[in-house]
């Protein structure tokens, strides 16, 4: 069956109002309070035919679940994932309110735009337009839209791991975890990006004590003072240099497409790495400072300070080996590391029947110069499944600028409305030949 004829205006009209009316759901985490956006979801699906299920890991956390049943010849499911929780945003720091998912001169703004709930509505698009036109599958297609994603997942995909298995049990997965690009080194382009891996989370909380006194005289180990020293030296430690397979594929394919020049020399990549943060992010371990607590007077010196870490691990390295080069790095064992949250990453492989179709989309449709391929630097909820062998890949179907994409957990997040087409469109029609 030949793809069905549809009025892309339309749907990216549609979308974009949809997607408005979700961004004004606000679903910051914590607390969360994902079931409004869950119940959103649902009767947009409920409306149209399509039987959901919603399920609560707590009071407020709930999740959603919708399936296109298929005749099965293909396999397992396609999973399209999801999550509706977004970061806190600073009000007063926004050109727009970051809740109220107003469009102006073309741009949809409110906080989620990005990270993620317009990957959400992209693919509730898609489930719709599947069943509108009757489009034959021969797998099922789920719909996977979970609570928790932003604070680790323990009221979305931990609890689902546990108490819904599965819903784990996939051929492929497409989620988030890469963007397109518009442009790349201050040079115009067309890539969408693909990712494959992604870096494992270690948040650590660390912890001193000192003697504590008259801020007139201070004590030569003051719980500051060594908190401070302990500080400096993890965010100064420079971790190993290692160029993945995936960042030397990313590598070639930007200097094919002219971006970046043909890199045969190491000392070349070091040095682009060090000036460009989203390179460093790929070919390092990285160790960033998030918060810092100690005192509650000027004049008092406090005998406890805290502070945490937010780290983040290359596919092959493991939290327990960096934590022992960690603790070695801070040299003061008055310093306790305790961790927060962990998981080591697990990589899917490039070569898989999903990549080559989101691939042969791309270009049978005009709609970029290819795929780069990449390290996601965070980690999303495609942990679970890589884990149990599923294909999993990030795959936003954005073109953004570089400024665009400091809206991600930073002020001002937005997405133009001919993105939420485009989007739209791509995705829809890599669904249709990997399931129909």
């Amino acid at each position: 069956m030949g793809a069905p004829s549809i009025d892309w205006q339309e749907i990216q009209k549609e979308a974009v109002e949809i997607l408005a009316a979700l961004l004004r759901i606000d679903t910051t985490n914590p607390p969360g309070g994902e079931e409004a956006a869950a119940a959103f979801l649902s009767d947009i699906l409920e409306r149209e035919g399509i039987k959901t299920e919603r399920f609560d890991a707590a009071p407020g956390r709930t999740s959603l679940v919708a399936r296109l049943s298929g005749e099965g010849g293909a396999g397992k499911p396609l999973v399209l994932l999801s999550h509706t929780d977004v970061v806190p945003a600073e009000k007063d720091r926004w050109r727009e309110p970051p809740f109220s998912g107003v469009v102006k001169d073309g741009v949809l703004w409110g906080r989620g735009a990005l990270d993620m709930k317009g990957m959400a509505v992209l693919e509730l698009m898609t489930v719709l337009l599947l069943k509108r036109h009757n489009v034959p599958l021969r797998r099922d297609v789920v719909l996977l839209a979970v609570a928790d994603e932003e604070e680790a997942g323990h009221f979305g995909m931990h609890w689902i791991e546990k108490n819904r298995p599965e819903l784990l049990d996939a051929a492929f997965v497409l989620n988030e975890g890469a963007f397109g690009l518009c442009e790349f080194m201050s040079q115009p382009t067309k890539l969408f990006g693909i990712a494959p891996a992604e870096k494992g989370p270690v948040w650590l909380r660390l912890r001193t004590q000192g003697t504590p006194g008259h801020g007139s005289v201070p004590s030569a180990q003051t719980a500051t003072s060594r908190m401070a020293r302990a500080l400096d030296r993890a965010a100064g430690w420079q971790t190993e240099f290692r160029v993945l397979p995936e960042v030397r594929m990313f590598l070639e394919r930007a200097a094919a497409a002219g971006l970046i020049p043909v890199i045969q020399d190491e000392e070349l990549l070091r040095g682009m790495a060090e000036m460009n943060p989203f390179l460093r992010a790929m070919t390092r371990d990285t160790i960033s400072i998030t918060s810092m607590k100690a005192g509650y007077k000027v004049n008092v010196i406090p005998s406890e300070a805290e502070a945490t870490l937010d780290c983040r691990l290359l596919p092959g390295r493991t939290a327990e080996a960096f934590l022992a080069d960690l603790q070695k790095q801070i040299a003061d064992p008055e310093v306790t590391l305790e961790t927060i949250y962990a998981a080591d990453p697990v990589p899917t492989p490039l070569e898989s029947e999903l990549y080559d179709v989101i691939q042969a989309v791309l270009k049978d449709r005009g709609a970029g110069e290819g795929l780069l391929p990449q390290i996601c630097p965070g980690f999303t909820d495609c942990r679970q499944y890589r884990e149990r062998g599923v294909q999993s890949y990030g795959f936003i179907p954005f073109l953004l600028t570089m400024d665009d994409l400091t809206g991600v957990h930073g002020h001002n997040e937005r997405v133009s409305t001919d993105n939420v087409g485009l989007g739209c469109e791509v995705l829809f029609e890599v669904v249709r030949r990997i399931c129909a």
